[in-house]
Parts: C-alpha cells; structure tokens; sequence
C-alpha cells in the first residue's frame, strides 16, 4: 500500500508513521519482495481488527445487545455461561459472518456489506468482509513456522495448504500442533480470521479428525465443503474441539466445552 495512505488500524496516522514503522527484525531482515508482502499482511491484520469493531458496533445499533445473547444461545450456551477467552476470538466470527439472526435473514456481515454503512466502505474493506463470508472452518495442521512472519498450515478437512502471516501467533505455535480456525485471503496474502486459542498434539487430532469424517460419512477428507461453511456443524465442531483440549490439558484449556455434544454431523 502507500506509505502515505491512513493506516487502515484507523488511528489517521500515515501508515509509515504507525503499523508501517513497527517491523520486527525477522521481517526487516527479509528480502524486499517478502517483506513487501509481511508488510501487506500486517495492513491486512490491521484493516481486520478495526472492520470487526465496526461489525461488532453496527450489529449492536442495528439490533440492540439482545442480538449477542441470541447468538450464544444458538452457539449452545447455557444462560448462567460465559463466553471461554478461549473461544471467544472463534465465536466472535462465527456470530459475525456465520451466523443468522432471524431480525436480518442473513448474516450481520452480509446484511452490513447492503446496508449504507457497508455500500460507504472502501473496497478493500468490502472485499475483507466478503472473504470472512466465504470462509470455512478448517482443522489446521502446523506444517513449518518462520518466526516473526507466519507459517505453513494444512487443513485436514479439505486437505489445503497455505501459508498464513501471523507474526505474533508464530511464537507459540510449532510443527506438528493443529489448530481451530478460519483463514480468509485478502490483497494476496492469507491471515487467521478466528481462531481457537488451544492447540491439540497430532494424537489427539488425529482422532478427532477419524470422528468428523465418520460423522461425515467419508472414510477420510477431505469432507464435504457445504458441511465446512454450515453454522450449526462449525458450533459442534469448536465444542468437541473443546471438549478434547481440556481432556488433554485440564486446567490449561478452555473450560468452554460444556455438555457432550455428540456427532457433528448436520442435523
């Protein structure tokens, strides 16, 4: 982008003044060509997190706050629950992109990208949303990790590889780990669009990844794509994902797994 340009944060700084000056030495260290594209990423990752508050604000005025609770409930929460820290990055896209409110018959970002606040919005911003929108969720596994940049990751549901630019992410993440997560391509480069914030060995992904195919109707994946994008299947999807980092790891994973939730396959 021009260095000149606001940064798409939405502080109204220059971008070289603000996230264009804050490179890590593992991406000033990179070849021109590949820190053009780190720094691509990261306008990316910016132009994210600030169209999110956006959505998250619009939804709120649109709907009023009801609309969140309406949103856990069909997530499957009980009404004393609360949202695990844990999940929350994940359900915060599945309500947003995924998920229908009966007010709108569609979802908050689709009925966003028709309304006057969306048809306002810059292209690239638009085109942000309408990738969100496409995105499946995907069981990744973490293939090779370059510090400071991203990493390589495949998703054991439809059997894709790519490589995602999550600079601060790449110091807690190895090979062989998986991930719960939706990856959304935008101006070439690809980022986390929600993730999980627990991590399962390649043991216990492995079985659950035997028990979506199964629950599939497929003897391995990849699984069908339409079941991928379907909301209800992604909420039992996260939840066994869930339920199998805190059989894993007690205390140190999410509590959010709450009842058994069975198969998941559509119902």
């Amino acid at each position: 982008m021009d260095r000149n340009a606001p940064c798409p944060c939405g502080s109204e700084k220059k971008f070289k003044k603000c996230h264009g000056a804050a490179v890590p030495p593992e991406a000033a260290a990179l070849p021109a060509a590949a820190r053009a594209e780190w720094l691509r990423g990261d306008v990316v990752l910016q132009r994210q997190k600030r169209v999110g508050q956006e959505l998250l604000d619009w939804a709120e005025k649109k709907l009023t706050a009801e609309w969140i609770d309406k949103s856990l409930d069909a997530w499957g929460m009980k009404e004393d629950e609360d949202v695990d820290e844990g999940v929350a990055d994940l359900f915060t896209t599945w309500s947003l992109f995924n998920y229908e409110p009966a007010a709108l018959g569609k979802t908050v970002a689709a009925a966003w990208l028709d309304d006057a606040a969306g048809k306002r919005a810059d292209a690239d911003t638009r085109a942000l949303v309408s990738a969100a929108l496409r995105s499946p969720l995907g069981l990744w596994e973490v293939e090779t990790v370059e510090a400071g940049v991203g990493a390589t990751i495949t998703d054991r549901l439809s059997n894709t590889t790519c490589f995602v630019h999550e600079p601060d992410l790449t110091h807690d993440l190895g090979p062989g780990e998986f991930v719960l997560a939706y990856v959304i391509e935008a101006d070439g480069v690809r980022v986390f669009s929600g993730l999980h914030a627990d991590t399962l060995v390649i043991v216990d992904a492995k079985e659950l990844l035997a028990d979506v195919c199964a629950d599939a109707g497929v003897s391995a994946a990849p699984i069908p794509a339409d079941l991928q994008r379907d909301p209800a299947w992604q909420v039992r999807l996260a939840r066994r994902f869930s339920e199998t980092a805190e059989a894993s790891y007690g205390d140190d994973a999410g509590d959010d797994a709450g009842e058994d939730t069975g198969p998941i396959a559509p119902d």
